[in-house]
């Protein structure tokens, strides 16, 4: 019995075949003939291992490349020595699991699951920024006001997982990364735990000593309150520089005393403000009935604490010092039940008079970063119904706002649409942001979509703001400029009237309606439509009320470049030899490194790719291929051609279409249109026979002789193997009805909808439907396809206009 192809690995220099079967993924293998180096086991589902990024203790994670949506992402495999351990693996599933039931923008994403060479994989959101652990390494004690920050971030994080029923169980600066802003992001539940009721038992500890709690050291039940006590230990090693306490052992007698010894935080560092040293205190508490009764209070807690912070801050850069502190040598539980219970009800803050300074004002910022409306000088709407331009927010109150709406803009000009779009939604969703800054906040949100390549995420942005515009708040230039536009961008057609020629009533508005509709325009393939767009948009004066576009302006740019490198290299002729092919489609591929926009630019080069790959496959499957016979006459092959493709020989009917002799013109664009249409035909069946063969296909089928069958087990080289139950029957493809094929490949497509060929594969199966006889169903299928593969679309309007 031959080996598995995943055991075989090929010497990128000289071909030979080497067992990789007991090699770890991305080992670098020297060819036993020609001793050159290969990078092996690279390929884990849709993503490709570039390197290794971390090692812990029960796993690997690599950088991958996300071959379908073109970005890189964390690698998460299982480490050799748990690949057998059937508890690990579990546990690893239910890690991937549970990140990904939780949806927030402090908890790393999880994009997907899978197996590859007998190792289980986690997919995730790649964090550029490194983990907090390193920052403490690197920098020693975190300032008070970042450090607040973060962990207000963390504590959000916490808290969406709590809603979920989950307890981390394994918080530490380890597991909290920063992304190129900043931020933190939870990562890492590997230790987690479902709760019933609120709570958990663990089976057993691998928790970090510095971090864990009493409970957990002494098998207790563990509630939401044990994860509050490592976020507090984390964040004193933070504060501190250095882990409140040094127990490295996990005897269980050793490492109680010392969680019953730990120095206070406002002892150890006594130049941070009571404040944060009551909340980590607080969070520490040995007992667990007296720390925070719930993460709202928790991170109440932390904005009065960053508040003082910040105020401090400013007040030493003007001179003004700080009054004098006392420190408490210990704090009891009941002690710090008292301050937490003084900072959550609002009602007082203890021990430093610098929190006066802030007043109503500082403490409506606040509010406003929660989200709720404050009890005192609230955001003032504009009442000018003319107002079009975003407005400097004057008021104090309207701090928090407008910090939060500049790191958006910052985040958007960064080139991390994500997360500019996460802020742009905040704002547009929370009711004390001013108008016209909140419908805005909501466009921008759509642009950040269209330039992250996700169209369907800017059509969703678009009905909701055009659902927003209906509020009395928006102003009435706004509401008429946009409410008529909107819906165009909802549709899946691209927009087609000439932006151009339009004559705006406001220019701010023209020209973000210009941006959205080239960006559309571009997503959907429309280049020619686009880019007279993209050139308005970068020759547009600044001035006045339309400095918001001044952002995109350097974003047209980008897809300017972008299109002269598409229109420099467009693929207009295919190669006549599989190995020109597959040498075209490596040309192509440095250009993807140099695109400085995403989506359209990138799939474009990889549609070329797979283009020439599938047309290289098709010469070296077509029959006869390097045969020199002389071809028969056009009107012969026509008459020997509606047998062929009646039995699906479609392969053949190339092949005695590329002998044909002595063609007229019209005889050689139907021979054209012809040739392109059995070549995609064939391939089609190729493809479903290569998915039946990796996994059989649960399916109720039936043969064209009426029997039915509820699987299809097998298919290679023209025959397909139909089962129901232990009965198994063969068949040509000739045998199946084309409706029930065409049936089976929509069963294939629903389960790998992500992959970048789907396009394409559309595009042969509706070759197949035309020449099966099923004409109506192509045509309408080929309509579809049209509105999203402009390429397509020329290429079915030449073959139509030749065959009809």
């Amino acid at each position: 019995m031959s080996a598995p192809d995943d055991t075989i690995a090929y010497c990128h220099a000289c071909g030979t075949a080497m067992d990789v079967n007991k090699v770890a993924p991305f080992s670098n293998v020297e060819c036993p003939a020609c001793q050159k180096h290969t990078r092996v086991k690279r390929e884990f589902g849709p993503y490709t291992l570039l390197r290794r990024h971390a090692i812990g203790g029960m796993s690997m994670v690599f950088v991958g490349h996300d071959n379908t949506l073109d970005r890189e992402v964390a690698l998460k495999i299982l480490s050799e020595t748990y690949s057998t351990d059937e508890k690990r693996i579990s546990s690893f599933e239910e890690e991937a699991r549970i990140t990904a039931a939780i949806s927030h923008p402090h908890v790393v994403r999880v994009f997907k699951t899978g197996k590859a060479f007998g190792r289980f994989y986690i997919a995730m959101e790649m964090v550029t920024g490194g983990h907090l652990e390193h920052q403490i390494k690197e920098r020693g004690a975190i300032p008070e006001a970042e450090a607040l920050q973060l962990a207000i971030e963390v504590a959000e994080g916490l808290r969406a997982a709590h809603a979920a029923g989950l307890i981390h169980r394994d918080i530490k600066p380890g597991n909290i990364l920063l992304d190129s802003a900043g931020s933190a992001k939870i990562v890492d539940f590997g230790l987690a735990l479902m709760t019933k009721g609120g709570v958990a038992t663990p089976d057993e500890m691998w928790a970090t000593p510095f971090y864990v709690p009493p409970e957990t050291i002494e098998g207790r039940e563990e509630d939401y309150r044990a994860d509050v006590y490592a976020f507090g230990a984390t964040f004193y090693h933070v504060l501190a520089g250095k882990p409140p306490c040094t127990e490295e052992s996990m005897v269980t007698t050793q490492l109680r005393e010392a969680k019953k010894n730990i120095i206070p935080l406002s002892a150890a560092c006594p130049e941070l403000c009571l404040e944060t040293a009551a909340v980590i205190e607080c969070a520490m508490a040995y007992d667990p009935s007296a720390r925070f009764r719930s993460y709202d209070e928790l991170i109440e807690s932390l904005q009065i604490a960053l508040m003082v912070a910040q105020t401090r801050e400013k007040n030493l850069r003007k001179g003004i010092k700080p009054s004098n502190q006392p420190v408490p040598v210990a704090i009891t539980p009941a002690e710090r039940r008292r301050i937490a219970k003084k900072l959550s009800t609002q009602k007082m803050i203890t021990a430093s008079a610098t929190v006066l300074v802030l007043g109503v004002a500082g403490w409506a910022a606040v509010k406003l970063l929660r989200g709720k409306e404050p009890t005192a000088a609230p955001v003032v709407v504009t009442n000018d119904p003319n107002a079009t331009n975003v407005p400097v927010i004057t008021d104090q109150s309207g701090v928090a706002i407008n910090s939060l709406y500049q790191q958006a803009r910052k985040l958007l000009s960064e080139g991390d649409y994500d997360a500019a779009r996460e802020t742009f939604l905040q704002l547009r969703d929370n009711g004390n942001v001013q108008e016209p800054t909140r419908t805005w906040c909501g466009f921008e949100a759509m642009l950040c979509a269209y330039l992250n390549g996700r169209s369907n995420d800017a059509r969703a942005d678009a009905k909701n703001l055009e659902q927003h515009l209906k509020e009395p708040s928006v102003p009435g230039v706004i509401r008429k400029g946009l409410q008529d536009w909107l819906p165009q961008l909802q549709e899946f057609k691209p927009i087609s009237e000439n932006i151009a020629s339009s004559t705006p009533q406001d220019e701010l508005i023209f020209l973000m309606i210009t941006m959205a509709n080239a960006c559309k325009n571009w997503e959907q393939g429309k280049m020619k439509e686009a880019l007279p767009a993209f050139e308005i948009i970068k020759n547009a004066t600044i001035k006045g009320n339309n400095s918001l576009i001044e952002i995109y302006q350097e974003k047209a740019k980008d897809y300017l470049v972008d299109a002269a490198k598409l229109q420099a290299n467009e693929l207009t002729n295919l190669p006549a030899t599989p190995q020109d092919c597959l040498d075209t489609a490596e040309k192509l591929e440095p250009i993807l490194a140099t695109l400085a926009t995403r989506g359209r630019a990138k799939f474009m080069i990889r549609e070329w790719q797979l283009v020439l790959g599938r047309h290289a496959k098709a010469l070296k499957t077509s029959p006869n291929a390097n045969s020199t016979d002389e071809g028969p006459s056009f009107a012969d092959v026509m008459k020997k051609l509606p047998s062929l493709t009646n039995n699906c020989q479609f392969l053949e009917a190339a092949e005695l279409l590329k002998k044909t002799s002595e063609l007229n013109p019209q005889e050689e664009t139907q021979r054209t249109a012809l040739l392109g249409m059995c070549e995609g035909a064939g391939i089609f069946l190729a493809d479903l026979e290569e998915d039946i063969s990796k996994s059989p296909i649960t399916l109720a089928i039936a043969a064209k002789d009426g029997r039915s069958f509820s699987s299809i087990n097998a298919a290679s080289e023209g025959m397909v193997t139909l089962a129901n139950g232990d009965t198994e029957a063969s068949f040509p493809w000739a045998g199946l009805p084309p409706a029930n094929i065409i049936n089976l490949y929509r069963e294939v497509i629903r389960k790998n909808s992500g992959d970048v060929s789907i396009p394409l594969r559309h595009e042969s199966a509706i070759c197949f439907q035309w020449l099966s006889g099923e004409k109506d169903a192509a045509q309408t299928a080929a309509n579809y396809l049209s509105n999203s593969s402009p390429s397509f679309k020329k290429r079915w309007e030449q073959w139509m206009a030749a065959l009809n």
